[in-house]
């Protein structure tokens, strides 16, 4: 259950950051890509 919450917020996420790019804030998307890629690499 845990997972479908990390999973949920990262999809939340991924919204918010196209929504930046079609503003034409790439900083913000990029910064949001970044968190999420931070999260799902292996450790």
């Amino acid at each position: 259950m845990l997972f479908f919450v990390f999973c949920s917020s990262d999809e939340e996420m991924i919204w918010e950051a196209r929504d930046s790019i079609s503003k034409g804030n790439t900083a913000e998307a990029m910064r949001l890509y970044e968190i999420i890629l931070k999260k799902i690499q292996p450790i």
